[in-house]
């Protein structure tokens, strides 16, 4: 059984200006996605969407990085 990958989805509380901006870096272009969302679809052989939901659910805590 093989696994295939649709969608690389985010909660954003602006998903239009994350659009534009991913989209621009990736070159990929926007379209509206089927529940009320913004998707981004690739030009190339990508073979998966990237898609940005509306959400107003606040983060948890900061993203943490640490170096090695």
């Amino acid at each position: 059984m093989t696994c295939h990958l649709l969608a690389l989805c985010f909660d954003a509380h602006d998903p239009l200006g994350l659009a534009h901006f991913w989209a621009g870096v990736l070159g990929w272009e926007i379209a509206d996605d089927p529940q009320d969302g913004i998707a981004l679809l690739p030009k190339d052989d990508t073979g998966f969407q990237i898609r940005f939901l509306p959400t107003q659910e606040k983060r948890p805590s900061r993203t943490r990085c640490t170096s090695i």
